[in-house]
């Protein structure tokens, strides 16, 4: 087994890789990562076991944990061509893993859950959107380890071309589903908990064929739908990391080549301008460790919010980044992908987004 990682090889101004413990590097796929704190953290994806990448391989639920030098390495039940796709880790004894469970022919899926408990990951299968011909979890977030929210898709043809968004809740013994808002064509990617009582999760719907951000907002209750400007006519979001009811950051991507961010204030949505840059290929992931300190990553870019403006900062080299979880301004991870498989960077002494935030960091 090969360490996932590349030790040895310092990446960027303020970047260098972390190793993700012993599954195979060059067949696994990391698709999010969570910290609970600094150096308490845990990556979730697939690993390939049949097949070829892109070629219907189907793959088994991945997960690596880690505290300080210890890895714990965890490879779960083959859920078809897909992995897990999120994760949120409460604390450091205590994360909530998603994905999808492909039926006997691969053909559909149902929503899949992991639990880590400290020491084991366990199976988990939150209830299935039964009216629908495939649905699949992507993201989830957790106030507290009784308390997660996760969200996706239950798609309504084959080729999930119409969707409905889907959203299912954690209560630390069981899951249920629950009523998200009503859209005939939508999809969600992302969302953020500050408590059981609110969170936003985030993603895109179809007007006319036409892609239109979506956010919707949990107060507790119910699930109320939320109304977000779109700067072009084709816009999504993907992402969002909120650390009060009044205070959220959500990115994605805007027309063909555009990052997209988006700032909640607690009544309203508002976009905010990007820095120009050259191939923006929008944004996947956001960590926001305070109100003025967000990291959003993506292909193309790393961006920085500072509570006024987003900001250009040093970008990991030796991979493409995707997703990013940073407990505090000077430690955060970012993993993506390095060819066939996966990478991941940890911040140096925050030396990659102290000066583009004015933030005196410290900490490694």
């Amino acid at each position: 087994m090969l360490a996932l990682g590349v030790p040895a090889l310092a990446i960027g101004m303020g970047w260098t890789t972390q190793p993700l413990g012993s599954l195979p590097a060059k067949k696994t796929i990391v698709f999010a990562v969570s910290c609970a704190r600094p150096g308490h953290c845990a990556v979730v994806g697939g690993t390939l076991r049949r097949g070829k990448p892109g070629q219907n391989g189907t793959n088994t639920a991945a997960a690596v944990t880690w505290s300080g030098s210890h890895f714990s390495a965890w490879e779960g039940p083959d859920l078809g061509g897909f992995g897990l796709k999120g994760v949120s880790c409460p604390t450091a004894t205590a994360c909530m893993a998603v994905g999808g469970l492909s039926n006997a022919k691969f053909s559909e899926q149902v929503p899949y859950a992991a639990r880590w408990d400290g020491h084991h990951w366990t199976s988990q299968h939150p209830p299935d959107a039964q009216v629908f011909r495939d649905a699949a979890l992507d993201a989830v977030s957790c106030a507290t380890a009784r308390n997660c929210v996760a969200v996706g898709t239950a798609c309504q043809t084959t080729l999930c071309d119409r969707a409905t968004p889907l959203i299912e809740s954690w209560n630390g013994s069981g899951w249920r589903l629950d009523h998200a808002v009503a859209v005939k064509d939508g999809w969600l990617d992302g969302v953020s908990c500050v408590s059981a009582s609110n969170c936003e999760a985030v993603g895109f719907m179809l007007g006319s064929g036409i892609r239109q951000p979506l956010a919707e907002m949990w107060n507790g209750a119910t699930w109320m739908q939320q109304s977000v400007p779109a700067p072009t006519s084709e816009s999504q979001l993907a992402a969002v990391s909120c650390t009060s009811a009044t205070n959220c950051v959500g990115v994605g991507l805007s027309g063909p080549e555009t990052d997209l961010g988006e700032v909640w204030n607690g009544t309203d949505w508002r976009v905010v301008p990007m820095p120009g840059g050259a191939d923006d290929l929008g944004l996947s992931g956001i960590s926001c460790a305070s109100s003025t300190a967000c990291v959003a990553v993506g292909p193309s870019h790393v961006r920085l919010w500072n509570g006024t403006s987003f900001v250009s900062a040093a970008r990991p080299t030796g991979g493409s980044p995707n997703f990013v979880s940073c407990p505090t301004l000077a430690s955060c991870v970012v993993t993506g992908l390095k060819g066939l498989g996966s990478i991941a960077w940890r911040e140096r002494a925050g030396a990659a987004i102290a000066g583009a935030t004015g933030h005196a960091v410290t900490g490694s």
